[in-house]
């Protein structure tokens, strides 16, 4: 890959920045304990020259199956925006306004056309 030198240089100093971190990073890591929602992981990795795509497969893999074994839909919390969003505005979390949410795309893209000016107006 080619990459203009003030490019390199921005990466070069977040490689140092990095390092510089990395004895903080490992000393922290020392003394946390992962979410066995996360932990769980673990079991599908076999070597240490597994990428970060494969780890993200394997999270997958235990939310379908902590889903069809426990019922435990908690994931949607991070994969279902809306429902991120009715947790933050059920727990008091500060976040933007929201003005509506819609769960059904044709009858969004209906509204959209047909109310747009009148949802920014306010």
């Amino acid at each position: 890959t080619i990459i203009d030198g003030e490019a390199h240089q921005t990466w070069l100093r977040a490689q140092q920045y990095y390092l510089s971190e990395l004895p903080k990073i490992r000393a922290s890591a020392q003394n946390f304990s992962v979410h066995s929602y996360f932990a769980s992981v673990r079991q599908h990795i076999t070597t240490k020259k597994i990428g970060w795509y494969e780890i993200i497969g394997f999270r997958a893999k235990e939310m379908a199956i902590l889903l069809e074994e426990h019922a435990r839909d908690d994931y949607r919390v991070e994969k279902d925006k809306c429902e991120m969003m009715d947790f933050f505005m059920r727990n008091d979390f500060p976040m933007p306004k929201v003005y509506k949410v819609w769960r059904d795309k044709a009858k969004a893209i209906e509204e959209l056309k047909r109310d747009a000016g009148k949802i920014l107006e306010g």
